[in-house]
């Protein structure tokens, strides 16, 4: 191999180990109101030029999620300053919003169903009011048939004299009373 040849091979192999070192990598940070500082490698130094959400920074001063403050000046970074991490701010209204939306609807709900409810009730108070007075109406048929078909042997029926246990009992009653009419 000749010196020419020597020469080409090592700064061919230089050059390889040049692109191999210099691979580049881009690193980010967050500011503290929510940006993306970018910059090329892992961390940022001074002398570097910065991008905040992809546009180059000519100057200004950010400070980072992580506290630390940046200034640049001319398109670079001129001082580096450590300082306390951003307090992470929580931003509840949304949150506060969704429950309050979940909650006005159950109420709501609630109330549509306390409607419901209501009217089934007074729906079930009516027909349990029509069914005793229709009771009373058949009771009191009942002991009319029983005051004109009276003998000496069948004495009028008289309310207190018969205990009910149950409405049952007193329909049952009821039908035997007019079934002794019927066959006398």
């Amino acid at each position: 191999m000749t010196i020419t040849e020597s020469i080409k091979n090592s700064l061919e192999e230089i050059k390889l180990l040049f692109k191999k070192e210099t691979a580049l990598k881009f690193g980010s940070m967050l500011t503290s109101d929510g940006g993306t500082i970018g910059f090329e490698g892992e961390m940022i130094s001074e002398g570097m030029s910065l991008t905040l959400d992809g546009q180059p920074i000519l100057k200004g001063t950010y400070t980072l999620e992580s506290g630390m403050i940046v200034t640049v000046e001319g398109g670079v970074v001129v001082s580096l300053q450590e300082g306390e991490p951003a307090p992470v701010e929580t931003d509840m209204t949304e949150q506060f919003a969704a429950i309050n939306e979940k909650v006005t609807s159950f109420e709501a709900k609630f109330a549509e169903i306390e409607t419901k409810l209501a009217n089934t009730v007074s729906k079930l108070e009516s027909a349990f009011e029509k069914i005793i007075s229709e009771m009373g109406k058949t009771v009191d048929v009942v002991e009319g048939f029983s005051k004109q078909s009276a003998t000496p042997e069948t004495p009028p029926l008289n309310k207190k004299q018969i205990k009910f246990q149950s409405d049952n009992d007193r329909m049952e009653a009821i039908k035997q009373s007019i079934n002794n009419l019927k066959t006398k």
